[in-house]
């Protein structure tokens, strides 16, 4: 058909005389509109994606800044827990809890769990410590050292600073009764006396 038929109408005064026009000029023009409206559309479009990522970014931002300054946090507490031995050997006492034992083979020795950190790091096994009672200052024995791994507490293995004491010692150093968890106060000192 070329086009032959179809009617516009128009007010510009070179077209009312009466043009014949072909079809595929009209598909030209309602291609073209369709391109301007889908451009219009991708402008809208890459403002708000550009609106998007400047938000995006200055979240981003923020983010690092909390992040470092968490970092940070982390570092200053590392190196106060870092800090926790030297602390500890300064002040030259750790604190353990103990327990009363009915075995002979604990007789004169201080049995410590070999699992905790602050044992571990601060005692020596054999040494001879000076051990006092946290409630009794006065009360003070001298005792050598033995490093436990297998420790348990109420059955199940632990890592608390604990220990056990040989009944005997155990009276002298609490002046108590034989059940319960006394606390009692390690001195630390620099080498080892054995």
């Amino acid at each position: 058909m070329n086009g032959v038929g179809k009617m516009i109408i128009a007010t510009v005064i070179g077209v009312i005389g009466g043009f014949v026009f072909c079809a595929a000029l009209f598909d030209y023009l309602s291609i073209v509109s369709d391109v301007d409206a889908l451009l219009s559309e991708v402008r809208q479009n890459q403002v708000k994606i550009s609106d998007s990522l400047e938000q995006l970014g200055k979240r981003v931002d923020t983010l690092d800044k909390t992040v470092n300054g968490i970092a940070t946090q982390v570092n200053d507490i590392k190196v106060r827990v870092d800090d926790i031995p030297d602390i500890l050997k300064d002040r030259k006492l750790i604190t353990v809890g103990l327990y009363r034992s009915e075995r002979t083979a604990d007789k004169g020795r201080l049995v410590l769990n070999g699992e905790n950190v602050d044992i571990a790091r601060l005692l020596q096994n054999g040494c001879l410590y000076q051990v006092t009672s946290a409630n009794q200052p006065q009360s003070l024995l001298q005792l050598k050292s033995r490093l436990d791994a297998g420790m348990t507490e109420n059955g199940q293995k632990t890592t608390a600073p604990v220990g056990r004491l040989y009944a005997d010692e155990y009276y002298k150093l609490f002046n108590r009764f034989p059940r319960g968890l006394g606390f009692a106060k390690i001195r630390v000192t620099p080498g080892c006396d054995k």
